[in-house]
């Protein structure tokens, strides 16, 4: 007889897994992977990203707790033990990859099971128990057919699919400590998402520098999770269907001039996500030219428009940026180089959102134009320059980062190497965010 409840009965394993019944080898899997994640937390210590991060959690976290913060050994609130290792573990990129989907389960399994195994006081064996059951099933699969000389077919398949039973224990025991959950509430607890896209390209090669692309591609896939008491229904559910259709073409005139042109454009009825790519056009134009064999020239052009007419959220996105660049490299950059960019960028957006206390229908609008520039100089083994940031708007903000660098031999096999960098960011209307940071770094390198 078909199980008429697939997902309650693979929910229902979960919460009633044990430790002895699983097969050694499994087991022994687990234990090597722990491991490797282990270390690749640690390798993440004192890398910057890592270390604000760090910081964060250590300003809005707990003071106290039983989850460990493992680059620093403090103890605090199992919701930011888990966020600190979880970016610590995935900085070095080291930690184990399931090559045919390009995915890094440990760095997602390892830090909340870690957080909420010392939260609970659980043992090692019921760390494990949690950490070996998890289902998350990917893979992808490209064929490439040429069925002529200047024609280049092109198909994409890719499905991702995740079930996990343990939402409602993180949720409860992370954000409100409200101590463990039954088995009966853990069979009933959903997170359930699958993620499916098929694309197929065709690449016509119309003269030796002129290659055209058309394309479709075709997204599908289901979600559903348990819902928040304030929903007044057990289960929330989406469902996603969408085709995209693809342009462009790509032009090289001799070795000097390269022109990339991409364009998207959907219209659809459903998204996930109030603000998911729904009834959106997209377009880009790329460009460069060597002015000399050393100069070269670049732009950059992008346009994105995007809406949600659902009345409830009447969704309106547009943003565009045009760049100029300059490189320099004469003789290869053996002993010069200079790097020149400049952005300008406008976003406009517009929602239909609830206001939490009396939840009635309010609009939110916002809107930024910014500037960006970058300037880096090289003369043999110093360099120097920064990038700014300056926006005005509904959120006007700065953000300044100049820099030096400087790398001199100083024996045969040894070199001394010194960077100075200083962080500066202000906003006008929250002006308790803004910080101000030098970091020096020096050290010495052996090669051999």
């Amino acid at each position: 007889m078909t199980d008429p409840s697939p997902s309650k009965t693979l929910a229902d394993f979960a919460a009633n897994l044990r430790f002895e019944v699983i097969p050694p080898a499994v087991i022994q899997r687990a234990q090597d992977l722990f491991l490797d994640w282990f270390g690749s937390a640690l390798a993440g210590k004192g890398a910057r990203p890592v270390e604000a991060i760090e910081s964060f959690a250590k300003a809005m976290g707990r003071i106290a707790g039983v989850s460990e913060v493992l680059i620093s050994r403090r103890r605090t609130s199992p919701f930011f033990a888990a966020l600190v290792n979880g970016a610590a573990s995935h900085f070095a990129e080291q930690d184990d990859v399931h090559n045919g989907s390009v995915f890094h389960p440990g760095t997602v399994v390892f830090p909340p099971a870690l957080a909420v195994a010392q939260t609970l006081g659980n043992t090692g064996q019921d760390f494990l128990t949690g950490s070996a059951n998890m289902p998350h099933p990917s893979g992808d699969l490209n064929v490439e057919l040429r069925p002529w000389k200047r024609v280049r077919i092109v198909d994409f398949w890719m499905t991702d699919r995740l079930h996990n039973a343990s939402s409602d224990l993180l949720t409860e025991i992370l954000l409100f400590s409200t101590g463990p959950l039954s088995p009966s509430t853990l069979s009933n607890a959903r997170l359930e998402e699958s993620n499916n896209q098929q694309e197929l390209d065709v690449f016509l090669d119309v003269t030796s520098r002129l290659t055209v692309r058309v394309g479709d591609r075709y997204i599908w896939g289901d979600a559903r999770l348990t819902s928040p008491a304030i929903i007044q229904s057990p289960y929330e559910s989406g469902h996603l269907s969408q085709n995209v259709g693809i342009g462009g073409l790509s032009y090289r005139a001799a070795q000097k001039t390269r022109v990339n042109v991409d364009y998207e454009v959907s219209e659809s009825t459903q998204a996930y996500f109030s603000t998911s790519l729904r009834n959106y056009k997209k377009f880009r134009v790329r460009g460069s030219h060597d002015l000399t064999p050393s100069l070269r020239f670049a732009v950059d052009y992008s346009l994105l428009t995007n809406s949600n007419p659902d009345p409830t959220i009447n969704y309106d996105f547009s943003t565009h940026a045009a760049s100029l660049s300059l490189n320099w490299l004469p003789k290869g950059g053996k002993w010069v180089t200079a790097l020149l960019d400049y952005t300008r960028s406008n976003v406009q957006s517009s929602i239909t959102y609830l206001v939490p206390l009396t939840r009635a229908p309010a609009t939110s609008l916002y809107h930024e134009n910014a500037h960006t520039a970058t300037a880096l100089i090289g003369v043999k083994w110093f360099s120097a320059g920064g990038s700014f940031f300056i926006s005005s708007g509904s959120r006007p903000t700065q953000y300044y980062q100049p820099l030096a660098r400087v790398s001199v031999p100083v024996y045969k096999h040894v070199s001394w190497n010194a960077e100075w960098r200083y962080y500066g960011f202000a906003e006008q209307f929250y002006q308790f965010e803004g910080f101000r940071s030098n970091q020096l770094m020096t050290s010495l390198r052996l090669v051999r």
